[in-house]
């Protein structure tokens, strides 16, 4: 969906990209964090046609979650 543009659930390609943002308050969804005031923002893509989405995170936040998290998949 992120690279085809292309809904895998609809076959459609009206999608969207809402960037994710650091809120001021305390609160989660958009982002996580990785370190004092570092902070890793969650883009999610959408289909205009049927709702279907997915979240990603882009570009050098993968680097700043492997440095926090490492590669601890069970």
């Amino acid at each position: 969906m992120r690279q085809s543009k292309v809904c895998p659930k609809c076959g459609y390609n009206a999608i969207t990209r809402i960037v994710g943002k650091p809120r001021l308050d305390d609160s989660h969804g958009d982002y996580l964090y990785t370190g004092w005031a570092q902070i890793a923002c969650i883009s999610r893509y959408i289909c205009l046609t049927c709702g279907y989405s997915e979240e990603y995170f882009e570009g050098g936040n993968l680097d700043r979650i492997r440095g926090k998290y490492g590669w601890n998949y069970k």
